[in-house]
Parts: C-alpha cells; sequence; structure tokens
C-alpha cells in the first residue's frame, strides 16, 4: 500500500504544486490546509474500520502516520529528526514538545514509526471532530477537560499507571494552546506532576521556528521543520516539591534549542536567498559570455563556415528541410552548463540544452565538446574539432574562460535583486545557446542590422538570442529567464548586445525589461512564416497587424519588450528551451505562455518538466516539444482579445 501511496503523491504533487504557484497566497494558505483537513480525515474514516478490530492499541497510530505523513510533502513541509536514539528507545517516559500550530501533528505522524509505542494528551473538543475524533480515541489517545483541572489530573493520572507498565510514551504539549509567535510560551505544570509521580524522565521535544507560517497574513509556503529531541531528564527521586524547578530546567534547554535552530534557519533561509541572488547573476554574466563567444566566430566568415554543420536525423526541428548546428552552438551550450555547475552543484545533472554535445571534424572524427579546467585544455580539445587549426582554438577558448562581470553587460537600469529566495535544489535549467542559428549563419541580409532596434525585423543577426532559463522541476513552473541579444546594436567598432531578465516566484516579481514606448499602440501579433491562413485571417479581421519574424525567443523577446502584443504558433515547432526563459519574464511582467489548443477552454500553462534525456528514444525532439502550439502575452485584456479573434464560429 505504501508504494502505492507513493506513486499516488508522486503524481498528485507536481499537479498541486502547480495550481499553488499560480494562486495568490492567501488562496495556497486555505487550500494546502484544506489539503491536510481533507487527508487527515480520510486516513481516519479508512482505518476506523481496521482500529475497532484492536481497538485502544497506541501501535494504531503508527498504522495511521503511515499515511498521513504523505500529506506534508503535498503542501510542501519536509521534516528533519535528530535525536532519534532517544526517541527510538522502548521505554515509558513523558514527551514535552512546544506546540506552535495544528501542523505539529504532521512531525508527529513523520516520527511515529520511531516512537512506536506513544499517545498523546489532547482536550476532549477534539473528540467530536469526527472522522477524526473517533480514530483518535479507538488509537488510545487520551482526551481531557481542560475546563475542570481536577477531572483533567484524574485523567491523566489514571493513564500514568498504565503507561508505565505497557512501556508507553505520553506526549504533551505543556504550553497548551497553540502559538505561533517565535518563542516558547510558559509551561502548565500537568506533565510534570505526571512525571514525578510516576518517576518517568521527561524527552524534551522541540519543533524548529515556523518561519513559512503567518496564520494572521494567511501565508503558508513550503518550508523544512527540525524536530530535535534531547537527552532524557531523569526525574528519580524528585517530589512534587520538585516540579517548579523541573519545569524551568526543562523550559530552559529547550529555549536554548529553538533559539539554536532559530538562528539556523535564519542563516539558511539568508543563505538561500543570497544564493538564489547569486544564480541570476551567473545567469546574466554567462549570457554575456555567450555573446561574446557568438560575436567572436561571426567575426570570421572562414570560421564560421569551418564551424557549421548539418544536425544529425534525431536531432533536427522537423519544420525545417535543412537544419544546422554550430560549433558557437555547442560552446555555448556547453559553457553555460560547466559554469551553473561549478557554483551550483546540486543542479549540475538537471541542467539541459538544445544540442548534443557531439561535433564532427571534417575526417570524421567524433569529439565531445566540454570546457576543461584550463584554457589551454579547452584549446586542446577545440583543435581536434577544428582540425588542427591552433589559432581558431585558443581564440575559441579565451572566450569561454575569459570571465565577464556585471558591469560589462548591457541589462537596463533596473538593479538586481539582492536576495531571491529560491528553491535552489529543485530548479532545472534549459539552454538554447544560439536561437535562430539559421540567422546567425547567413548574416545580415544586404541592407545590414536594422536602423532601430526597437523595430521588430523579420531576418537577420538582430533575430538571434541566447536563453537560459530556470524551473522547479516539481511543478515544471518557469521561476527565471535571461534572453541575451548578441547582435542588439552595431556601431563603428562592431556589436554590441544586451540582456533582458526576470524572476517570478512566490510572492517575488521582478524583471528588468523596460517596456517600449510604442506598447499601448501597438498591435503587433508576432507570428511564424508556416502559420495557417485561417488563423492570420482571424487575427487580422480583430485588428491586428501581422508580422513574420525569425527565431521564437526573438519573437518572444518582442512581447516581453512591448513591440508586439502577443505571439501565437498553432504548430508544434518549438522547444522547452525556446521557451523556458522568456516565459519566466512574461511571468514576472503578469504575462503567461499558455498552450494553444487549450486557449479558451482550460488555458493550460506551458511547463517544463521532462524525461531524462535519452538518445536512444526514436523520437527524441518530441519529448521536449511544445506540443499543441503555443500563444504568448504581457496582458490579460490581449489575451481577452485574441481568445475572442480565434473562438470558432
Amino acid at each position: 500500500m505504501t508504494n502505492e501511496l507513493d506513486l499516488a503523491v508522486l503524481l498528485a504533487g507536481p499537479c498541486l504544486a502547480a495550481a499553488l504557484l499560480v494562486m495568490s497566497k492567501s488562496c495556497r494558505y486555505y487550500l494546502k490546509y484544506t489539503v491536510y483537513v481533507v487527508g487527515v480525515s480520510l486516513v481516519a474514516f479508512t482505518l476506523t474500520p481496521v482500529f475497532m478490530l484492536r481497538p485502544f492499541n497506541v501501535l494504531n497510530f503508527v498504522l495511521a502516520s503511515a499515511l498521513c505523513k504523505h500529506i506534508s510533502r503535498l503542501i510542501g513541509l519536509r521534516w528533519t529528526l535528530r535525536g532519534r536514539e532517544y526517541l527510538a528507545e522502548q521505554k515509558a517516559c513523558v514527551i514535552v514538545a512546544n506546540h506552535q500550530s495544528s501542523l505539529d501533528i504532521l512531525g508527529m505522524f513523520e516520527i511515529w514509526n520511531v516512537m512506536k509505542r506513544c499517545t498523546v494528551v489532547a482536550k476532549k473538543e477534539l473528540f467530536y471532530a469526527w472522522p477524526f475524533g473517533l480514530a483518535a480515541w479507538l488509537c488510545g489517545l487520551i482526551f481531557i477537560d481542560r475546563l475542570n483541572s481536577g477531572r483533567a489530573k484524574d485523567s491523566i493520572n489514571k493513564a500514568a499507571s498504565q503507561i508505565k507498565r505497557d512501556q508507553v510514551k505520553l506526549w504533551i504539549f505543556p504550553e497548551g494552546t497553540r502559538k505561533n509567535t517565535g518563542e516558547i510560551h510558559p509551561f502548565k505544570k500537568g506533565a510534570f506532576h505526571v512525571a514525578v509521580s510516576a518517576q518517568l524522565p521527561i524527552l524534551p521535544v522541540v519543533y524548529s521556528p515556523y518561519y513559512f507560517l503567518d496564520d494572521r497574513h494567511r501565508t503558508l509556503d513550503s518550508g523544512n521543520i527540525i524536530i530535535s529531541t534531547l537527552p532524557p531528564i531523569p526525574t528519580e527521586g524528585l517530589t512534587t516539591d520538585d516540579v517548579d524547578s523541573l519545569i524551568e530546567r526543562v523550559r530552559q534547554c529547550m529555549v536554548d534549542e529553538f533559539m539554536k535552530m532559530s538562528k539556523e534557519a535564519m542563516e539558511d533561509e539568508q543563505d538561500s536567498g543570497l544564493r538564489g541572488a547569486e544564480l541570476l547573476k551567473v545567469m546574466i554574466s554567462l549570457s554575456e559570455r555567450a555573446g561574446n563567444i557568438a560575436r567572436r566566430i561571426r567575426k570570421d566568415d572562414h570560421l564560421i563556415k569551418l564551424l557549421t554543420q548539418q544536425k544529425g536525423s534525431d536531432e533536427a526541428n522537423p519544420r525545417f528541410v535543412q537544419d544546422f548546428k554550430t560549433l558557437a552552438d555547442v560552446l555555448i551550450q556547453e559553457t553555460v552548463r560547466h559554469y551553473i555547475g561549478l557554483k551550483f552543484p546540486e543542479l549540475s545533472s538537471h541542467i539541459k540544452g538544445e544540442e548534443s554535445a557531439k561535433f564532427s571534424n571534417i575526417h570524421g572524427e567524433t569529439v565531445t565538446v566540454e570546457v576543461k579546467e584550463t584554457q589551454e585544455e579547452t584549446a586542446k580539445m577545440l583543435c581536434k574539432v577544428l582540425d588542427g587549426d591552433e589559432t581558431a582554438a585558443e581564440k575559441l577558448a579565451e572566450e569561454v574562460h575569459q570571465e565577464v562581470h556585471l558591469d560589462d553587460v548591457n541589462f537596463g537600469s533596473v538593479p538586481l535583486p539582492c536576495y531571491l529566495s529560491l528553491p535552489i535544489k529543485d530548479l532545472g535549467i534549459w539552454i538554447d545557446p544560439i536561437d535562430s542559428t539559421a540567422e546567425y549563419i547567413a548574416g545580415d541580409p544586404p541592407g545590414g542590422p536594422p536602423v532601430n532596434p526597437e523595430s521588430m525585423v523579420k531576418s537577420g543577426l538582430h533575430c538571434v538570442t541566447v536563453l537560459i532559463g530556470a524551473y522547479h522541476r516539481n511543478s515544471g513552473v518557469p521561476l527565471m529567464g535571461v534572453i541575451n541579444q548578441p547582435f542588439y546594436l552595431k556601431d563603428q567598432h562592431g556589436y554590441m548586445g544586451r540582456a533582458c531578465w526576470g524572476v517570478k516566484w512566490g510572492n517575488t516579481r521582478a524583471f528588468s525589461s523596460p517596456i517600449c514606448d510604442c506598447a499601448s499602440r501597438s498591435t503587433i501579433v508576432a507570428i511564424s512564416g508556416s502559420e495557417s491562413p485561417d488563423v492570420k485571417a482571424s487575427l487580422e479581421e480583430a485588428g491586428y497587424r501581422l508580422c513574420q519574424a525569425a527565431g521564437a525567443g526573438y519573437k518572444l523577446l518582442c512581447v516581453i519588450l512591448g513591440i508586439a502584443q502577443a505571439y501565437i504558433l498553432t504548430r508544434d515547432s518549438t522547444y522547452k528551451w525556446d521557451t523556458c526563459a522568456p516565459h519566466a519574464i512574461l511571468r514576472a511582467q503578469g504575462g503567461d505562455i499558455l498552450i494553444r489548443k487549450s486557449l479558451g477552454d482550460t488555458n493550460d500553462c506551458v511547463t517544463y518538466s521532462t524525461p531524462d534525456f535519452d538518445e536512444g528514444v526514436p523520437d527524441l525532439m518530441a519529448q521536449y516539444c511544445n506540443s499543441g502550439g503555443i500563444v504568448a502575452y504581457r496582458s490579460s485584456s490581449t489575451l481577452n482579445s485574441i481568445i475572442s479573434a480565434l473562438a470558432p464560429g
């Protein structure tokens, strides 16, 4: 049954995660609590008949926890147990734990299989919350009347002798009422009287701060919680006169541990925020390094011809009669992969790109392109690809290993965030090293580069882009993107590039791209040359001016900049690497990229989680295709207008 539940969680988790990411924080708060309550209730309802076969057996809790612990994964909570050896001892004791939220019970479900024989003291009102209350009663939970202290004391004392005889742990929250205020509140005396009267040791258990929960502002984010079990504190020889000093001793050691974990959580959160901001900086600087490589190669006609070869049938985009890759594509891709992997080792196996790293020289020798530790080693590897052209190899290796500082990148006037709390370990990266390779190979048209770089052009080097996008691997949602336009502007010294970036994760939203002055007046919709006549006619009838342009990345950049209102493509000819980076920036601006076939119905967003790259799969490209076409937009009013224009009939 556990394996089946694991599979169910794996299937349900990404769907729930995707839904949570697009909701407001208050909606996420209520949805997560609903999942929690409904999940526990379903387990209680399902297992109650089983519990009736062995009523009041505390091992029923272990069975229930095996099912309920999956709820934590669904709502984004992860638990780490410290001091496991103390909880694992099969001896009677009184466990005292701090009480911050009803979520505490999810932590108990996580560790019940370690505690084994353990029951809990709870207020009697919970008994009437069926089916949970009934199931808990059948598990041997002890309900007390908190409004009648005499009766409550009798209930606990009656249970104490049985607990000692049966070697059962008794879990009590001595603070009484749960309070998530970032501190441990004064303790009530009941748990300590029980421990002293039964001469049972006290086992302190401390939950780390719930920094991810704010009930007042209806916020429940994903979070990591530590449950720290401290060494047991003996009560042998103590009397009721010692209860006050015992309380002070236990509480103080729990406060010290709580404060220690508070500092640890803050440092972890700060480290996560700093690393998120660092990843954005790395992506921007790498995009410019990619631009330098692209420009260096494009300067030399001999080099661009030497470094171009036709893709294999398993790599090629079926939309093109001939599909080429250049060493610039492969080298840029592997440069990005190498340097992100150096800075963020946990991402190394989750960086994917459009190109195969294999390249053949004129002798038919296949070389795997990879960035080496030193410039000399990289040049030696490139020399094999270039059929012994040492000069060209050294020039390219120099660009690969040449560090690019942020001051060298034109990414607009908006300052980069200093703090981005991103789930780094859960990210994946998509790279399109040179989008619009055909334009890159062909160069500028006879008329040269555009006079106005903010106008939409049909072809040429202006349409070439480098795309680096980060996405959440579980949900497939894009959250950070960088687009570099290596041939943005040309002056007497040559070409200059620019970079655009955007981040959207939870409540964090930031982007660099200034919207062009014409954005409010623009009626342009970007399309490909292969778009269907029916779609073109419908859009023109709705008052849109259609513009064809090369490169999905460039057309999406035009939407981001406000040069175009939308980009529509009905064919299955874009891929995850084409859209991940622009999609993240559009989300930061309030826009999105939807699956064309779902338009006006479910309006499904494009997502980016895919099977692992497998060159043995016959239809390799199909694994990464944005099936169903795409519709990219920056504003909801544009989306509504397009839905109306393309509605059947």
